[in-house]
């Protein structure tokens, strides 16, 4: 990275986060300095025109295939996987929340939803459907849900762009850098929390009722667009 950051084309580099950590390898003044910026997903709602709908009723929890925890380091077992989704589907029930499962479209997330609903005796047509196969069509999904629960880091993002408030099942780093990024560290859980069913729904019913930091997402988009225009400059 140092050899690439170092040659002269380079006018700008960007991370969507550890910026810190992206200065380490840059060891040459640049046209213009290295900036921390946005997920380009972060404009979905834009790039598709689609918009929540403010009618919503379900919750949807995205659900993730359970090796992924420990293999990025985490002490999470598949059971413990198994667990954190009956218990947060247990508590949503209890508060009285209609609900249904989702995914990116990655199959194997899409083969354990099945796996949990047949273990808890659910319909899987019922809370599960059909797997999404693009890009809107994954939009379209997180756009029809009043909030989301979910554990791959471009739900939450996508549920951000289209202001479905949200909250992460956080299995890497780079989930908790976004959190940072938009202001809401506290709705990206992890370790032991995600463990405790009431907590991760308590924290879903406090971004239902505060929603988002806008001036801060605004902030971020406008030095995510500066970038780019400093690129056109420079064409």
């Amino acid at each position: 990275l140092v050899n690439l950051f170092n040659h002269h084309q380079v006018k700008q580099v960007t991370t969507r986060g550890d910026y810190n950590q992206l200065l380490k390898y840059i060891h040459t003044p640049k046209a213009y300095p290295a900036k921390l910026v946005f997920d380009p997903a972060i404009w979905v709602n834009e790039a598709y025109g689609i918009e929540r709908s403010l009618s919503a009723e379900k919750i949807g929890v995205g659900v993730i295939r359970p090796e992924i925890f420990q293999h990025n380091g985490y002490d999470f077992s598949t059971e413990d996987v198994f667990q954190m989704y009956q218990g947060i589907i247990t508590e949503l029930e209890a508060k009285g929340y209609v609900w249904e499962f989702f995914t990116n479209g990655m199959k194997e997330d899409y083969n354990f939803g099945i796996e949990v609903l047949n273990r808890m005796e659910r319909n899987t047509k019922q809370y599960l459907g059909k797997n999404v196969k693009s890009s809107r069509e994954l939009v379209e999904k997180i756009s029809s849900y009043q909030a989301v629960i979910a554990a791959r880091l471009h739900a939450n993002i996508i549920s951000t762009s289209l202001r479905v408030p949200s909250v992460a099942l956080v299995w890497n780093d780079k989930m908790n850098l976004f959190a940072e990024i938009i202001g809401q560290e506290e709705r990206y859980i992890s370790g032991e929390l995600l463990k405790d069913a009431k907590y991760i729904v308590h924290q879903l019913e406090l971004a239902m009722k505060n929603g988002y930091n806008e001036e801060k997402i605004d902030s971020m988009k406008t030095i995510t667009v500066e970038t780019i225009k400093n690129i056109i400059r420079d064409n």
